[in-house]
């Protein structure tokens, strides 16, 4: 490596840097005792890694994680979290517990988003050096992604700008470097497969956003552009098929894990889709947090929720991304130089479409957008359609930037371009300003959660499967809000201590709990009947234990259908 490309790479670090530590600050300060998330969501994914990591050592089938036993293809009913592992397992290695793995993979993985994304924006876009810095930080840090930290999944979104580097690179290698652009194309396709293995909403709301950005540039451009891609396609179609050859292997283990699930899990009506959709209001939801904005939106729109609908990207952004490219697009008219031109005309679409993902989900009284997105294959899987605004984020940063690019390299007097240069920077800089949050979201207690499974003793040997009780919680209304989320944390205890000695669990926690289950409520009158009855119905009684979450004692032969 030249001495600027370590330059370059040792400054990508340190303003990672300066946006992980104000990030993750809550996890620096507590010396990693509150690791970001809560005890429900937080634990059920770290659960699903730890998963991933006994595969690896070939202990365990890898589309069955062992809870709602004895139901095989489990992890169907999920998102699959593999790309975790290329940190998770080598942490867990090197002696790091399961909740810390977990939390400084994430850490890691913000690093590969902020630099793919600084390296698509300077190699795809031609952006200057300090505005594809600083839009990484907008992009990489957003507040939408701050407020909804609980679900791992949705931070997949920092591999999609890797996929896209790869796949330009690819390309550009292809007329003088034949085997190294197939290379590249090959991890391109790879990489965009198993991004729909480890999650699946980031990964279909990037395929939407790609089929909009087409369908814009085709009404832009008509002929022309469809002629281009035509010529392009067809120069280089061996690569094309490369990549098409590696997504299709990439993606044999998504469809041997969901397509059975399929028959298990009950999608959700249109609806009932629509009921979780967000409002025209929530198009300025930032949360009730947010340093600039929260109390200026409140103001204005006083029925904002705090939460689940909190996805808008922040305003300046949006406002940079839309009113930078019209303005770059018309600075360009005479552009002779094509890579400034081709930058301008990149915002501009990009921009379009992140207002047009923005729009999609929004539910109005005419109805909504996703009426049309409704009928595309993999629509019935998704329940929050609002989640699309983490790769509106994307989106939209990515048109911020091309447009702060252009508008950067104006021409004119030294004095009036270093004043018009540091004005740029200045504004992109309050793009990345708007996104500090200060709700508080690493609620999960690392050190109690490592007590908890130390304070769990080895089941007896008879014990091949077991099932939890709880003297604890057994006042609690399995209907009202602290019963439901003592019932969910009863459900996670079993599967971790599952996940602990490699016993299966009759218990779980999913979204779409299977048929016939009913075991939601360990300290419910009606608990030990459900039971007896899965026990029965599924011929597990030989085997079979219980244990007292309240005492932490196992128990032989417990014959629930004698205590039902």
């Amino acid at each position: 490596m030249s001495l600027s490309r370590s330059a370059e790479a040792a400054t990508i670090i340190l303003v990672w840097l300066v946006g992980a530590s104000l990030f993750f600050r809550a996890e620096w300060s507590s010396g990693f005792r509150k690791i970001m998330g809560d005890n429900h969501d937080t634990v059920h994914i770290t659960f699903l890694q730890e998963h991933w990591f006994h595969v690896l050592h070939g202990q365990v089938s890898w589309r069955s994680p062992s809870f709602f036993y004895p139901l095989k293809g489990v992890l169907g009913f999920s998102e699959g979290f593999v790309l975790f592992q290329i940190f998770y397992a080598p942490l867990r290695l090197l002696g790091c517990d399961m909740f810390l793995a977990a939390e400084l993979t994430v850490i890691l993985f913000s690093l590969v988003g902020f630099a793919s994304f600084v390296c698509l924006a300077r190699v795809a876009f031609g952006a200057q050096r300090w505005v594809a810095l600083i839009g990484g930080l907008a992009f990489t840090f957003a507040n939408n992604l701050w407020l909804h930290l609980y679900w791992f999944q949705l931070l997949v979104v920092w591999m999609v700008p890797g996929v896209l580097l790869l796949g330009v690179l690819a390309f550009r290698a292809w007329p003088e470097h034949r085997a190294r652009s197939r290379v590249l194309g090959a991890a391109c396709g790879l990489l965009a497969a198993l991004i729909f293995f480890t999650s699946f909403y980031v990964a279909w709301f990037s395929v939407i956003a790609i089929g909009v950005a087409l369908t814009i540039l085709l009404l832009g451009g008509r002929r022309r552009v469809a002629s281009r891609l035509l010529t392009q396609l067809q120069s280089a179609w061996s690569l094309v098929l490369t990549m098409g050859l590696a997504f299709a292997v990439g993606l044999v283990p998504f469809v041997l894990t969901y397509l059975p699930a399929q028959k298990q899990v009950h999608h959700l009506s249109y609806g009932k889709i629509m009921s979780y959709a967000p409002r025209p209001r929530d198009l300025v939801n930032v949360g009730t947090h947010n340093v600039l904005w929260s109390s200026i939106v409140q103001r204005i729109v006083p029925s904002l929720l705090p939460t689940f609908v909190t996805y808008a990207v922040t305003p300046l952004v949006m406002i940079f991304a839309l009113v930078g490219s019209a303005l770059a697009l018309w600075m360009s008219r005479n552009e002779v130089d094509r890579a400034r031109l081709f930058a301008a005309r990149s915002a501009a679409v990009l921009a379009a479409t992140a207002v047009v993902l923005s729009i999609l989900p929004v539910e109005t009284r005419f109805g909504s957008l996703w009426a049309v997105i409704w009928h595309i294959p993999g629509a019935t899987a998704i329940r929050r359609t609002d989640r699309i605004g983490v790769v509106t984020g994307l989106v939209a940063s990515l048109a911020m930037v091309c447009a702060a690019s252009v508008l950067y390299r104006r021409g004119g007097r030294q004095r009036d371009r270093s004043i018009w240069r540091a004005t740029i920077l200045v504004l992109v800089l309050l793009a990345v300003v708007e996104q500090a949050n200060t709700t508080p979201m690493a609620l999960l207690d690392r050190r109690a959660e490592l007590a908890f499974l130390r304070s769990a003793e080895t089941p007896p040997t008879a014990c091949r499967r077991f099932y939890v009780v709880d003297r604890v919680h057994t006042s609690l209304s399995p209907t009202g809000p602290a019963g439901y989320a003592a019932a969910v944390t009863d459900q996670l205890d079993a599967m971790l201590i599952s996940e602990k000695f490699l016993i299966p669990t009759l218990n779980g926690y999913t979204s779409y709990p299977p048929d016939g289950w009913g075991l939601m409520d360990p300290f419910s009158s009606e608990y030990l009947g459900a039971v007896r009855s899965w026990t029965t119905a599924h011929d597990l009684q030989a085997g079979l234990c219980q244990l007292d979450l309240g005492t932490m004692q196992w128990k032989t032969d417990p014959a629930p259908a004698r205590a039902g």
